[in-house]
């Protein structure tokens, strides 16, 4: 019989990019049973994957770390896995009871959270810094006690370099189920840029509206995703440059992907926070796979990388944002120039057809020691 794989997250969605479409998706392809334990779904399969709902969705971050990550730990408990693979550092405790059972347990590692904690506007200043260093500590110390840490950034793997073993896989995209999507109907002739993923204040959303506004009724914003909270999303609808945004909401990956192939451009507007100037997000890799040039925030690393695909801009510059896309709406050949080399490199060098190859060697030697 197949090894049992269960992923788990309590704070993720359902059909997340990384966790669904690419690792689990890809562990199913590989041969594996695989079993995703998440929350605010009911169960069912989809894809080869079997979806196991695990309550309802918190929005509170408290209520997800005492409430859900528990419903998450005992649902998963109860599939007798071979190997758990879990994503959200509120689950580290239910990682330590399932090592504590003996089982294979994998920590995947998407963000670097003790440096995210210093910017998070709802704790209070006077505690960011000792309480990112407490977690910082519990973290790798915990981290040790697991079979293996799954990291996106080659800065986050040199944190756990104590920690038994440690596996690069990088957030690349499917290049399958890029070209097996159609581009979506286009609503009229308007210079389209895209906005796709969480919505957040740190992503740069207020500064890109206040972009549009400058830019007036010739461009079009698509923004794709759900928003960080309400309070943000009555704040953006409130802005004059809403006006000429087309709000999807959270859509499937293969609607997200069509929308890209019908946009100009796409544009990643983090600002410059410890957790975003070396982060790599998905979305830049999909927006490279679609063809689309992109307008980036101007970081070192960001430029090093992407050198030839993008525009960089000051992403709290609202008037640097609106130059950057006027730039690429004025001028076809420059457009064309960097969406055609972004493909290129996304064909060659960032699919998740080889970057799965290393997930599912680790699941290999982890099983089969």
């Amino acid at each position: 019989m197949p090894a049992k794989i269960v992923h788990l997250s309590s704070a993720h969605p359902v059909y997340d990019t990384r966790i669904f479409f690419k690792e689990c998706m890809g562990a199913a392809s590989a041969g594996f049973e695989v079993y995703y334990v998440v929350t605010g779904t009911d169960s069912h399969e989809a894809r080869g994957v079997h979806i196991v709902g695990a309550g309802p969705y918190r929005k509170s971050r408290l209520r997800r770390m005492v409430f859900s990550a528990w419903q998450v730990y005992r649902a998963a408990l109860r599939l007798k896995a071979d190997l758990y693979h879990f994503h959200d550092p509120e689950l580290l405790p239910a990682g330590f009871l399932l090592k504590l059972r003996g089982r294979k347990v994998v920590y995947d590692v998407h963000e670097d959270v003790a440096a995210d904690i210093l910017d998070k506007q709802w704790i209070h200043a006077w505690i960011r810094k000792p309480l990112a260093a407490a977690f910082d500590a519990i973290e790798k110390i915990l981290a040790r006690r697991f079979d293996a840490v799954v990291t996106v950034t080659d800065e986050i793997a040199a944190r756990f370099h104590r920690s038994r073993r440690v596996a690069l896989v990088r957030n690349f995209p499917v290049i399958a189920l890029v070209d097996g999507v159609r581009p979506a109907v286009r609503q009229d002739e308007k210079y389209t840029v895209i906005y796709s993923g969480l919505i957040t204040r740190h992503r740069g959303i207020v500064p890109l509206l206040q972009a549009m506004e400058k830019l007036g009724s010739s461009v079009a914003l698509v923004m794709i995703g759900r928003w960080e909270d309400e309070a943000l999303e009555a704040e953006c609808r409130a802005l004059p440059g809403f006006v000429h945004v087309r709000y999807k909401g959270q859509v499937p990956q293969e609607a997200s992907l069509a929308e890209m192939k019908a946009a100009d451009a796409g544009i990643i507007n983090f600002l410059p926070i410890p957790n975003h100037v070396t982060a790599l997000p998905n979305k830049p890799f999909e927006y490279m796979a679609c063809g689309l040039p992109m307008i980036m925030s101007g970081f070192d690393a960001w430029k090093k990388r992407f050198d030839g695909c993008a525009l960089f801009v000051d992403p709290a510059d609202a008037t640097d944002i609106a130059s950057g896309i006027r730039m690429l709406a004025g001028d076809a050949v420059l457009s064309k120039k960097l969406g055609t080399r972004g493909l290129e490199l996304a064909r060659a060098s960032y699919s998740w057809e080889a970057e799965s190859k290393t997930l599912t060697r680790l699941y290999h030697e982890l099983l089969n020691p």
